[in-house]
């Protein structure tokens, strides 16, 4: 049974930190990201960016509503808030668990330093996050309950989440899987798994469409091709003398320049990890920034953001060439490091606030209204005090979550679990095996972009040992002892 006294006390904690937090950091934190989304979201014209504007569409109607920057992380903490209860409460209906384990989800979950700093920030990652968990919740729903309706608020996360970040197109296979197994409902399955390929479907040639009439350019974003060639190039950081062979005068060039930049740094420090920070995306001194200056001085009349978008294509292939003329070393050198940074991710974003004062960004005081010097400066360094020790506690549930599964895995009989909660123990487990492969194969792994795990690794933690079966009591697995309420609402449903 729930506690809701308990509950709420533990809101309201979380909710006076967060006012503590907003009063030490009145202005929320920026990054050159943080802009690019106000822009979207004061331009009537914005039709595509360099990332997805689904969080600048967030911003404008939270605008519309109240033109106060305060009522935008107060949304994001409240959405967050909001999420977590609705994620936890649907577990805690199915399993009962003892209220020692009810207190450390209620905890760790909302008490949480990292997404209070992130819902005081002007980034889609807290909407992002919030989207995610209200998304597998419906997923787990729709295997407790199997209706419509479930269905429906699904498929419509689904749709909205499209538009806040693009590695949400892996959703869909996971929910695909997860449907195909666990939802007995034949008519429900299939009509389910074809919606949800024809909303992909549209979404991705909408977005194709939109990105070609803007920049001239056939491909579905442009983020893709800077990414992957940055990540490529952990082999030529550790690689002297690596080269692609190749007969594009343009892969050639590009080629030329990499090595140049790789040598050259070398030089300076031989321990050099421009990867992780992105670098080659983002250094006005990178061979692919160098490269997309040649190209806009080859072709004068290309805009910024259309250069940017063509040579994306280009990096992809230059990247691709890399990756298939050098797979072991790129295995060693970016998936293997990225793997072990995904059970101790970078705190990128989240070790200081970096909101210079508010006259260097003139956008951000006419939209919502700002004086020209409010700073954080004297603050800076505070997130690092707490989210550190936050992401320490994610690496060791981590790690207890993958000995948990396994365990479970090898040992089902040892716990007291009904058919239901196991399909839904089985659906985190895919959950995270999906997200933890896709973030460590698409790019360097920082904290606030797996942040929505946390939540449902402890979950698949506290489930699994809350139903251990102790030495000598006697049970059937096909009886497990789940909540009363999850109970009652299957009683009443058959």
């Amino acid at each position: 049974m729930i506690k809701y006294k308990r509950v709420l006390i533990f809101c309201l904690i979380s909710f006076v930190l967060f006012i503590i937090l907003q009063n030490i950091y009145p202005v929320p934190n920026f990054v050159t990201d943080s802009r690019m989304y106000i822009y979207g979201a004061a331009d009537e014209n914005s039709v595509v960016s360099y990332r997805p504007l689904g969080y600048s569409v967030f911003l404008k109607a939270v605008h519309n509503y109240n033109s106060s920057i305060s009522a935008v992380v107060f949304a994001q903490y409240f959405l967050y808030l909001a999420s977590t209860l609705f994620f936890l409460f649907t577990i805690l209906k199915v399993f009962d668990l003892k209220p020692l384990y009810q207190n450390i989800l209620f905890f760790f979950t909302l008490v949480n330093p990292p997404m209070l700093f992130l819902a005081n920030s002007i980034l889609s990652d807290s909407l992002f996050i919030s989207l995610t968990v209200i998304w597998i919740t419906l997923l787990i729903r729709i295997l407790l309950y199997y209706r419509w309706m479930d269905i429906a608020l699904m498929l419509l996360t689904l749709w909205c989440s499209f538009f806040v970040r693009y590695s949400v197109l892996v959703y869909p296979v996971l929910a695909i899987i997860v449907i195909l197994l666990f939802l007995p409902h034949k008519l429900k399955k299939f009509s389910t798994i074809a919606c949800i390929l024809l909303l992909s479907a549209i979404f991705y040639q909408h977005t194709k469409s939109l990105v070609e009439d803007a920049t001239g350019v056939s491909t579905f974003s442009g983020f893709g091709g800077w990414q992957l060639a940055n990540n490529a190039m952990s082999v030529y950081e550790r690689t002297p003398g690596a080269k692609v062979d190749t007969d594009d005068p343009d892969i050639s060039l590009l080629d030329s320049l990499a090595r140049k930049y790789a040598d050259s740094v070398r030089k300076v420090n031989p321990n050099y990890n421009g990867v992780t920070e992105d670098d080659y995306m983002w250094l006005d001194a990178s061979p692919f920034v160098v490269f997309k200056r040649w190209y806009r001085a080859r072709n004068p009349f290309v805009d910024e953001f259309s250069a940017w978008t063509a040579e994306s294509v280009i990096l992809n292939k230059y990247a691709w060439d890399i990756i298939k003329q050098y797979p072991i070393r790129y295995f060693r050198y970016f998936v293997l490091p990225n793997a072990r940074t995904f059970f101790i991710p970078e705190m990128n974003g989240l070790s200081a606030y970096t909101t210079p004062e508010i006259y260097q960004i003139p956008i951000v005081r006419q939209w919502y209204g700002l004086p020209e010097r409010i700073s954080n400066d004297a603050n800076a360094l505070l997130p690092r005090y707490l989210n550190e020790p936050f992401r320490d506690i994610y690496s060791l549930f981590s790690v207890a979550f993958v000995v948990t599964m396994l365990f479970y895995l090898m040992n089902p009989r040892k716990f007291i679990l009904s058919a239901v909660p196991r399909k839904i123990i089985f659906s985190i487990a895919i959950f995270w095996l999906f997200l933890a492969g896709f973030n460590i194969l698409v790019a360097p792994v920082h904290y606030r972009f797996i942040a929505m795990l946390f939540p449902i690794i402890l979950c698949g933690i506290l489930v699994v040992w809350g139903n251990y079966k102790k030495e000598g009591v006697r049970g059937n697995p096909g009886t497990a002892p789940t909540s009363k309420k999850y109970a009652a609402d299957v009683a009443a449903r058959t």
